[in-house]
């Protein structure tokens, strides 16, 4: 039987990585015998590794922003008979079979956070993608009640499909991974300390987190903040407690969380929220805001409910300071590869045979 090819928008993976680029990752790596993929992105000889079968790029368009390329390069508009776009984004003027995934609606919920130029561009991107796409993949039940709430005509459209944990042979090499001497995760060694891993957007409540861990029990009794991720500005300067490493490689960021005592994340909003996977992935203490999707990925865990000002944050990591470190109350076993790989490839399958 010949295999059915399936392209993926896959400029994501193009370095610096986000979460979104870590979702597409995870696409990369599903394993079927039916399927070949392949993987489109801005410049192939730039990315993160990946398991697509075959990556392809264009000289043309590694010279024009990433934003034109995503629109208008001809690999991605009709080369390939069936896409599966990670974002809520299509090429315009496609005319054969496209899934897309939406991982938030954020800039519908609280637009005080765009510019008026971003979500003029936004709302129309994922007006564009939402009549044009086949299929539609919810990274969660929140964000799926949205979309719906805002864009009630895609209902039937929509599949929820929670995101997972790296293949089990990453998994492997990250536990034997040791960072190099001249790495910046020396500046931790020997110390104690909790992970915030977060960019600098608003939405993120960094000024809040800080705050609040500066008064708490885990600064008294020793902890650094630890921050990592895209960074304008530097919070190292903040706080003699706090350390700001910017941007880590998948190999550091995943070391640093590996021996780390857990994470700290109360962002106002997510979509899903990938450093509760990377706490769970090493059996960390998670200590995060009360947010819907949380709760979804959660179950029977003790999180904020208030989480917009230091003192309630303060609080709440004092009382789970006062609980044993080794208290893991949640519950992974829904949320490893082999769930993600079933439902996803199954959808997928589903997608390629009907048309």
């Amino acid at each position: 039987m010949s295999k059915k090819i399936i392209a993926y928008n896959s400029y994501t993976i193009n370095k610096p990585i986000t979460g979104v680029g870590r979702y597409t990752q995870m696409l990369s790596y599903l394993d079927d015998k039916k399927i070949y993929k392949v993987g489109l992105c801005f410049n192939k000889f730039h990315c993160w590794d990946n398991g697509f079968n075959e990556v392809l790029s264009s000289n043309i368009y590694s010279k024009i922003p990433k934003l034109f390329w995503n629109y208008f390069s001809k690999n991605l508009r009709n080369k390939f008979e069936f896409l599966h776009s990670p974002f809520p984004s299509l090429p315009l003027f496609r005319s054969k079979k496209s899934i897309i995934t939406i991982h938030d609606l954020i800039f519908l919920t609280n637009p005080e956070w765009y510019s008026r130029s971003e979500l003029i561009f936004i709302k129309n991107s994922l007006k564009y993608a939402l009549k044009n796409s086949n299929y539609i993949i919810c990274v969660s039940e929140s964000t799926k009640n949205q979309l719906i709430y805002h864009f009630p005509k895609v209902k039937n459209k929509i599949k929820v499909i929670h995101n997972c944990f790296p293949p089990d042979f990453k998994i492997e090499s990250i536990k034997n991974y040791l960072p190099e001497k001249s790495s910046r995760l020396q500046s931790i060694k020997n110390h104690k300390y909790l992970v915030c891993p977060s960019n600098r957007h608003p939405r993120k409540n960094l000024e809040n987190t800080i705050n609040g861990f500066i008064n708490s029990k885990f600064k008294k009794a020793g902890y650094k903040l630890i921050l990592t991720g895209l960074n304008e500005n530097n919070f190292s300067s903040r706080h003699k407690f706090i350390i700001d490493l910017g941007y880590l490689s998948d190999q550091d960021y995943f070391f640093l969380i590996k021996n780390s005592n857990g994470i700290v994340y109360f962002p106002y909003k997510e979509g899903f929220g990938l450093p509760i996977l990377d706490a769970m992935m090493f059996d960390k203490n998670i200590y995060v805001s009360k947010l819907p999707v949380f709760s979804e990925i959660l179950s029977n865990h003790s999180m904020l409910e208030e989480f917009d000002n230091q003192h309630s944050i303060s609080d709440y990591l004092d009382e789970m300071y006062i609980k044993s470190e080794n208290d893991i109350s949640y519950d992974k076993k829904t949320l490893v590869l082999k769930i993600f790989k079933k439902d996803i490839l199954n959808y997928i399958t589903k997608f390629l045979d009907e048309n």
